[in-house]
């Protein structure tokens, strides 16, 4: 019987102690912050995951990142009695135009300091009566493609037409679909076992090479027109002056030559007197 017992207690001991070892393994997450201020923050965090390794550090220009925040777009996910009843889905933006320019130069510099073990966490801070709120996502390059997930998202500021005012109710849980454009920068047969997909609204997988591509093209196509509205502008207002010019120095001109032709006169008069 106590060898019984002693057995018991034994195996229990071992249990305690191999369940504890993966959390004695685990690697702690180790985060680094880039910016902190009242409107958000921006940190470096390492991988849950040690096999996960990210092409940091990197360097993606500013333009070509604010076009990929700009195309980032929510949809609420909502019961169809609820679409009839409130009307047609729309899109919102993530973040607005001030969050962009706000967010930018931080994530650049984020990704210019991460190790291929870190990657860029970033929350914006809407400083409501009720208290704070925040929009939060992560992100990280592997080879050229931009992953991106978005864990919290809040609407408050842009959800005047989204939604029925059933929506609006504080018990209401509202469900989010992440979404992207254009359709052609994203990568179709992204792997839906993110590492954030467990506790993220959702990941998009952006293509920079493609969507890098597009951009010059855009800016390509636009220039002729851009540089026509320009020497119209330019050089309008200059030929004018130069007319201008011109008619100035025509009078001047004319008004020289009868000045001659009056001194003429009054040389040839005096010459006359003279042999008088």
């Amino acid at each position: 019987m106590k060898s019984q017992i002693y057995f018991f207690f034994a195996f229990c001991s071992i249990c305690g102690i191999v369940g504890t070892l993966p959390a004695c393994l685990a690697t702690p997450q180790v985060e680094t912050p880039i910016h902190e201020s009242p409107q958000g923050q921006v940190l470096l965090k390492t991988f849950p995951d040690t096999a996960v390794k990210a092409s940091h550090p990197t360097f993606i220009e500013i333009t070509l990142l604010t076009e990929t925040f700009r195309g980032l777009h929510v949809l609420e996910e909502k019961p169809l009695l609820a679409t009839l009843v409130s009307g047609e889905e729309e899109e919102l933006p993530v973040l607005t135009e001030q969050e962009i320019q706000f967010l930018m130069p931080w994530l650049i510099d984020a990704l210019a300091q991460a190790t291929p073990e870190e990657y860029v966490w970033f929350q914006l801070t809407n400083q409501k009566p009720s208290g704070p709120q925040a929009t939060s996502g992560s992100l990280y390059v592997s080879k050229n493609f931009l992953r991106i997930a978005l864990h919290t998202f809040q609407a408050d500021r842009r959800q005047s037409k989204l939604s029925s005012k059933a929506s609006f109710s504080p018990t209401h849980i509202r469900h989010w679909e992440l979404k992207f454009s254009p359709d052609a920068a994203l990568k179709q047969s992204a792997n839906t076992q993110e590492i954030f997909s467990q506790d993220s609204i959702g990941v998009v997988v952006v293509d920079l090479t493609v969507l890098g591509a597009r951009k010059k093209h855009q800016e390509r196509t636009s220039q002729p027109e851009l540089r026509l509205q320009r020497e119209f502008k330019v050089q309008d207002p200059n030929s004018r002056e130069k007319q201008n010019l011109r008619n100035e120095i025509k009078e001047l001109q004319q008004q020289l030559d009868e000045q001659n032709k009056t001194l003429r006169e009054l040389n040839k008069r005096f010459d006359q007197q003279q042999e008088q």
